[in-house]
């Protein structure tokens, strides 16, 4: 579950950690089922493809504008995202 609420300090940074881990797995899931290397979405982007891969691979912590624009440049709501985050993370559940 993706929600904060009533845990102390190391346990909303454990938390973080794992959204943000799946994060960048759910952008990497979603880049890869539309067929797009990393280098097409930096781009699209107008940034370097290590900058986009830091998103994917490493704890991000992107601002909203900077996560409204990678969905813009992979053709999906922001909804979707998120919804995606949510399956992958009850997938690696079960």
């Amino acid at each position: 579950m993706l929600f904060f609420s009533g845990v102390d300090e190391m346990e909303e940074k454990q938390q973080f950690a794992l959204v943000s881990k799946e994060f960048g797995a759910a952008l990497k899931r979603i880049r890869k089922k539309k067929g797009l290397s990393s280098t097409k979405i930096a781009r699209l982007l107008l940034t370097e493809s290590g900058n986009y891969l830091n998103l994917e691979n490493k704890d991000p912590n992107p601002q909203l504008k900077t996560i409204w624009r990678i969905c813009t440049a992979l053709s999906i709501n922001i909804s979707e995202l998120f919804l995606e985050m949510e399956q992958g993370g009850e997938k690696a559940k079960d």
